[in-house]
């Protein structure tokens, strides 16, 4: 089950989200808007869970609606006896305090702040950069830069992800990648990560010195879980919707936010039962992966509903097609877009920035969590 937090400034809000969302907003007690926190429930499997909670029904099968002040929700949920609703309960603590912290064997952080990933891509067909840095003497070098420019970790891929792009073996994938990990980890004690969806890539650059491992597929392969349990390495689990090669076909979601936390809540409860624990893990919506502007655009909006699983949220926005359509401009012309994304995501509680402008997001990201901290 999925628990979705919702705040409304306006009655007006409200009703277009009870609209939306399949509620009769006539039987909802309005008068204190402001002082009520609205929770959504997704992909309740079993009413019965729910039978010591008030709550009201949605037109969408497995949704449900609680609102009530805050003190009273937390009050209520703790009342529920069911297994539902003590993961309900814990979700919503989770999205009032999170506890965000990474604690892996390779890897631990606190996410004080947010953190600004840096792309180095090692492929010739990257949407944005392909080609730029097959030579291994350039990728390290721009590895260097990045992180003389504020990169707090560097992402290494092999293997083209776009939309359309076809698979790479993984015979080639590694000797794109675990060269550049290995030197990279002797020079610098910078954060590397590996931008993979292939359990033998992940092992070979975890040898070489890799200490994340960036999956686009989340962790849909049952030997990429078994890694991370052998190993103790965190993971970034990224939502896709098909594969690269057919993702942006087509697409249909009932809600985009509550049906991708809904494939969250299960993710977390597979990989739990085999070994992976909550701390190793990274979210990421997959801005771009199987999602129209719209749905991209609503992600980043809400992308705090999000933080009910109390994992660090991950944004890969940088430069990507949504932004060119959007402002009308190529894959050269996005920083301005890709910047004000990078805002807007860490207002709403990103964790990490995934960015191939690392200078220009790392002064962003200060300017934005100096003005959120000056109260």
């Amino acid at each position: 089950m999925f628990v979705r937090l919702r705040h409304y400034r306006d009655l007006d809000e409200g009703r277009m989200d009870w609209n939306a969302n399949g509620v009769d907003p006539g039987i909802i007690d309005i008068w204190e808007l402001r002082s009520t926190s609205f929770l959504y429930l997704e992909g309740v499997e079993d009413v019965n869970d729910l039978n010591d909670l008030n709550v009201i029904p949605c037109t969408t099968e497995g949704r449900f609606l609680v609102a009530l002040p805050m003190g009273e929700l937390i009050s209520e949920l703790d009342k529920v006896s069911s297994e539902a609703g003590r993961m309900a309960t814990g979700q919503l603590r989770q999205t009032l305090v999170p506890d965000r912290r990474i604690r892996s064997r390779r890897w631990c952080h606190d996410f004080d702040r947010p953190l600004v990933m840096g792309v180095l891509n090692v492929t010739p067909d990257s949407f944005s950069d392909g080609g730029h840095f097959m030579d291994h003497k350039r990728a390290l070098g721009h590895a260097l830069d990045m992180i003389d420019e504020g990169a707090d970790i560097i992402d290494v891929g092999g293997e083209s992800t776009r939309p359309g792009a076809e698979p790479v073996s993984i015979k080639d994938e590694i000797e794109r990648v675990a060269p550049l990990v290995g030197a990279l980890s002797q020079i610098t004690d910078v954060t590397i990560s590996v931008d993979t969806m292939k359990p033998y890539v992940a092992r070979a650059a975890l040898d070489a010195g890799a200490h994340l491992i960036n999956d686009v597929s989340g962790l849909r392969n049952e030997d990429m879980i078994a890694l991370l349990a052998e190993t103790g390495c965190a993971a970034v689990a990224m939502h896709m919707h098909g594969e690269p090669r057919t993702m942006q076909s087509t697409y249909d979601y009932d809600d985009v936010v509550a049906n991708i936390g809904i494939n969250f809540d299960k993710l977390i409860a597979r990989v739990e039962t085999q070994g992976v624990g909550h701390e190793q893990l990274l979210l990421d919506p997959g801005i771009g992966f199987g999602k129209s502007v719209s749905h991209n655009l609503q992600l980043l909006d809400r992308l705090n509903e999000f933080s009910a699983f109390g994992r660090p949220l991950v944004i890969g926005a940088s430069r990507k097609s949504f932004i060119g359509r959007i402002l009308d401009v190529d894959v050269e012309h996005r920083l301005e877009g890709s910047l004000a994304v990078a805002t807007a995501a860490v207002i709403r509680g990103a964790d990490v920035i995934r960015v191939h402008d690392v200078a220009e997001t790392v002064g962003s990201v200060r300017m934005v969590r100096s003005i959120l901290n000056s109260a």
